[in-house]
């Protein structure tokens, strides 16, 4: 889950890097190259709901996170697969550099749609959420 918001993630870690490396005289550069764009940020949202859904899973949830979670394995498909498809784009397509890192996150992105697709605990993690509350 985490490495699937890793775009968002490494876009608010770089702005606090930079301030901080402002202040401090230091060049943060490095990380930014972890960073691919605002393509790669669009495809992070579904798996940005599914965080959502994750830290507000209780049994005071209302119907929306209910719906979050339970099309949640799906969410983290599809922000996998356009994640893969837009690393596949960026280097056939534009012809721009491919880095080391982005060949590791296509090979991750890939095991993760195959454990998504596979694995009988995803599917069970995602179909279990705590029963609703009910009024006496």
């Amino acid at each position: 889950l985490l490495f699937l918001n890793r775009h968002l993630i490494l876009l608010v870690f770089g702005a606090v890097t930079s301030l901080v490396g402002s202040r401090m005289g230091l060049d943060p550069g490095s990380l930014t190259t972890l960073y691919s764009g605002p393509a790669f940020l669009l495809a992070s949202l579904p798996a940005v709901a599914v965080l959502v859904a994750a830290l507000r899973r209780d049994r005071r949830a209302g119907r929306l996170i209910r719906g979050l979670w339970r099309h949640g394995r799906g969410l983290l498909a599809i922000s996998a697969g356009l994640d893969l498809a837009l690393l596949v784009a960026q280097g056939t397509l534009t012809r721009a550099p491919i880095g080391e890192l982005h060949v590791l996150g296509g090979i991750l992105d890939s095991y993760v749609l195959l454990y998504l697709a596979r694995s009988a605990m995803a599917r069970e993690r995602f179909a279990d959420f705590p029963a609703a509350r009910r009024n006496p």
